[in-house]
């Protein structure tokens, strides 16, 4: 096994391997990283269920859910569109990541 850089670690969930200072998020992460106030089951319902139509794009390590930072955007720009169609097409102004509809 290769020798990591010094200052990374690294955590095994299974024989998946995630690196510490990736891009992956945990949903604690995920939640903290969402303006405004989300709770943890609200990201891993976004995960398994979705939310109008629209699933927050996610990865197993192990037990564990982990969501890219960029998963989230991806989410929130999607979420947005699929709102606006369903008003036919009236865009409303909110803040970053859709606002607080949710």
């Amino acid at each position: 096994m290769a020798a990591l850089a010094c200052g990374t670690s690294r955590k095994t969930y299974g024989s998946f391997i995630m690196n510490t200072e990736s891009e992956y998020l945990t949903l604690s992460q995920a939640a903290r990283a969402v303006p405004g106030r989300v709770s943890v089951p609200t990201v891993w319902r976004w995960a398994v269920h979705g939310v109008g139509g629209v699933r927050l794009r996610s990865a197993r390590a192990g037990r564990k859910f982990v969501i890219k930072r960029e998963w989230l955007e991806e989410f929130y720009s999607e979420l947005g569109a699929a709102r606006e169609a369903e008003r036919g097409g009236v865009h409303c102004e909110t803040t970053k990541f859709g606002g607080g509809e949710y």
